[in-house]
């Protein structure tokens, strides 16, 4: 990492614990040395389902969806599921599918159940390198809107229950014609559930992220992706079950950084943030972490 004084440091266990949850708010990160595990191929790419009536097809799909991630989904298969706007098309009720392991039989399985939450418009998974399913998710991935005038936001969630159904449900029906504009969940599982003490990322316990992206390609429709981001967060907020704070690169504006490091965290962030950053240089970097008293 290279500091406010342009030294270029290797990073102790303190500074590592802060770059796992906070990223490059204590300087600039230029070389990375991690663990890889070699796979030659992957099973993935991208599900495209019919939307039909909007507000009973979706909230079937959640509802099946809910069942499913209940039901446990293994280790080896990451799944996005997300709504947006695409050309020759209103919208788009879409998964993106990566099953992360050599056995072919156990992804095919895996991918049948996720045919079954809903109809099939088009279906590109299929057995494929690591390069290739990267190219593809680019040629796939909603394009980036460089004008955001209230998004990105998130929320993070127990479940789908019927509250938060509800809430998707509307932001779907509303959602502004813009495909840099639209919503995609997350979820966290597996080994990540479990608690670290050298990592700052403070949420193991289960949980679903729905990431709210409020941005627009051309500057003419920013405002309305703006609105729709900023009523779509102030909509999720207001649920009973809603996890208090949120990733700290997708906080809303109004939400106070401190509310997304919890039981300790933000207090050895914040004395971390003295010692490495004293002029307050990376202010920028990861914002609301740049407070230094």
């Amino acid at each position: 990492m290279v500091d406010h004084e342009g030294r270029v440091l290797d990073a102790d266990e303190d500074l590592l614990y802060g770059i796992r949850g906070a990223g490059s708010a204590f300087g600039v990160i230029v070389s990375l040395k991690i663990k890889i595990y070699r796979l030659k191929k992957v099973f993935a790419s991208v599900l495209i389902y019919h939307m039909g009536p909007e507000e009973s097809m979706l909230a079937d799909f959640l509802q099946r969806y809910q069942d499913l991630l209940d039901e446990g989904i293994p280790d080896a298969l990451s799944l996005d599921v997300g709504v947006c706007k695409v050309p020759n098309a209103e919208k788009a009720l879409f998964c993106s599918f990566l099953w992360a392991s050599g056995d072919i039989v156990k992804a095919k399985a895996a991918l049948e159940k996720m045919h079954n939450l809903g109809p099939i418009f088009m279906n590109t998974v299929a057995e494929m390198t690591v390069p290739a399913w990267l190219e593809a998710q680019s040629k796939a991935t909603p394009p980036y809107g460089v004008f955001a005038l209230g998004g990105p936001a998130s929320i993070m969630v127990p479940a789908f229950d019927q509250e938060v159904r509800n809430v998707l449900v509307k932001y779907t029906t509303n959602l502004p014609p813009n495909p840099a504009t639209l919503w995609v969940v997350h979820h966290i599982r597996g080994a990540a559930l479990a608690s670290k003490t050298n990592s700052s990322f403070a949420y193991r316990e289960k949980h679903i992220m729905i990431e709210i992206i409020g941005t627009s390609v051309v500057e003419d429709f920013a405002e309305e992706s703006g609105d729709w981001a900023v009523s779509f967060h102030a909509d999720a907020r207001r649920l009973k079950q809603t996890f208090e704070g949120g990733y700290i690169v997708l906080v809303a504006k109004g939400i106070e950084a401190r509310k997304c490091f919890p039981d300790g965290h933000w207090e050895r962030l914040q004395a971390l943030k003295r010692k490495m950053d004293p002029e307050n240089f990376f202010r920028f970097n990861v914002v609301g972490l740049d407070r230094t008293s």
